[in-house]
């Protein structure tokens, strides 16, 4: 019975850590600052107080996801914070939801380019939430052969469309 308790206790402190996480990575990734306890606190750890947050900071630090740039500075999320924030995202059922948004596209029988790249970049920014801009030649008479997805950085990437006529 003990150890029952023990276990509940842990897999709720593990469900914290990894809510201040995803609290942390989010928080950077909306104002690109280290986050603090206290900032954290006010941006919705209301229950838990800065000593807390400190402490799920720390343990989150030796397990590699979380970086200190100074002793007195907020923390900031590691390369390896990054991909289990994403790869938690992937497991989520919402995310499959695009899947069938995206599905006209790969059905996709017309030879008009054009609007070709407007109902992409329409999708995109629907399942998204977040703006789309197209920066493209003037299509006539091409088919597309080829795209790829590029990413540039944490927040950007580039599609490129790879026409017969290069």
């Amino acid at each position: 019975m003990k150890n029952a308790i023990v276990k509940e206790k842990r897999s709720i402190k593990q469900k914290r850590e990894k809510l201040v996480l995803f609290g942390v990575i989010e928080h950077y990734i909306r104002t690109g600052k280290a986050v603090g306890s206290n900032t954290l606190k006010e941006a919705g750890f209301k229950t838990l107080s800065s000593a807390t947050i400190r402490n799920y900071f720390a343990t989150l630090e030796k397990e590699g996801f979380l970086h200190q740039q100074h002793i007195s500075g907020g923390r900031i999320p590691t390369e390896k914070a990054y991909r289990f924030y994403a790869n938690e995202a992937f497991e989520k059922e919402s995310v499959k939801e695009p899947n069938a948004k995206l599905k006209p596209l790969t059905a996709w029988d017309s030879k008009e380019i054009t609007a070709f790249l407007q109902l992409s970049a329409e999708t995109v920014s629907d399942i998204t939430g977040l703006a789309t801009f197209i920066s493209a030649p003037r299509f006539d008479h091409d088919f597309i052969v080829d795209l790829k997805l590029l990413p540039l950085d944490l927040s950007r990437a580039v599609c490129l469309i790879i026409t017969d006529f290069g």
